[in-house]
């Protein structure tokens, strides 16, 4: 008889990107490759593919799924991040997903989880980043500690930490991302995305 955790590892090594795409660190599942193709694609901008990224991932990763897409907002906008939400519910969402949402209010304690997160992320280069940020624009440092990584990075949920920061997409990727079968640029645009 098949457990349901062999079905899911069948559902996301079926995705077709995982026979093309050189195979990750064993540490990585296939449904944590999937998870972090959903939110590559998503922050592309390619629906279709989203799409075809949730019809990979097991029910049971359906909640970590809206994670990883709901956390795009802070990288690559809202209009993105809505897009992608409304294709993954177009092929359909797992009820029990949304019983593992958690509409969590960190309140005043966002800018020392924020403050946490950066630390066991950035580790030796945290100061250095916290001052780099900092020059920049004082807020912009604040909306990284308190928003960025005190209220969604740092959020408890259906994701670890280390698939938030795996799922996390930065703009560059943008740059080297093929979108509708257009070649890689190996510049950046003008505008510096």
């Amino acid at each position: 008889m098949m457990c349901a955790q062999d079905t899911d590892a069948r559902i996301a090594l079926d995705h077709p990107s995982l026979s093309h795409v050189p195979a990750g660190p064993d540490s990585l599942k296939a449904e944590e490759r999937v998870l972090a193709f959903l939110a590559a694609d998503a922050a592309a901008g390619r629906a279709a593919d989203v799409k075809l990224d949730w019809a990979h991932l097991p029910a049971a990763q359906h909640a970590a799924g809206m994670e990883a897409l709901l956390q795009n907002h802070i990288l690559v906008g809202f209009p993105r991040t809505i897009n992608a939400l409304a294709a993954v519910h177009e092929v359909g969402v797992s009820a029990s997903a949304g019983a593992a949402w958690a509409l969590e209010d960190v309140g005043s304690d966002a800018g020392a989880a924020g403050r946490a997160a950066l630390r066991e992320v950035y580790a030796g280069k945290y100061d250095r980043l916290r001052a780099r940020m900092a020059s920049l624009h004082p807020l912009l440092d604040r909306f990284m500690e308190e928003h960025a990584y005190g209220r969604v990075i740092a959020r408890g949920g259906a994701l670890s930490l280390r698939m938030r920061e795996l799922c996390t997409v930065h703009p560059r990727f943008l740059v080297l991302t093929p979108v509708s079968g257009a070649s890689p640029r190996s510049e950046p645009t003008s505008s510096g995305c």
